[in-house]
């Protein structure tokens, strides 16, 4: 019994562990022609909320529709004429990209 409550535990604290890890989306995306390439940090569950009818995390705003599909496509629909139409991808090999780009700035402003 106490080997299963521990294995139960441990699995538990993994779970959690796998959740803190994914508690962001980091994309690098652009506009569809390929110009203004950029990177972000999104939050999951306060910038993006999952929508379970069609299986993908949003974010509209009176801007914009913004998409992240299960795959890691990245989609924005823009709203109004001054943001662009955008499309792209978040996955890890993103999360390194904004995270040396963000260091680089950082070091840039002396931070």
């Amino acid at each position: 019994m106490q080997k299963k409550l521990t294995f139960l535990l441990c699995l538990m604290l993994a779970g959690n562990a796998s959740f803190a890890a994914e508690e962001f989306f980091y994309c690098g995306y652009s506009n569809l022609d390929g110009s203004a390439q950029d990177y972000a940090k999104f939050g999951k569950g306060t910038d993006f909320k999952f929508n379970k009818s069609k299986n993908r995390w949003e974010w509209n705003t009176k801007y914009t529709y913004q998409y992240i599909y299960p795959n890691g496509q990245y989609e924005q629909i823009a709203r109004v004429g001054i943001f662009d139409n955008q499309h792209g991808v978040c996955n890890a090999e993103m999360e390194a990209i904004y995270k040396r780009k963000r260091a680089e700035i950082m070091k840039k402003i002396g931070k």
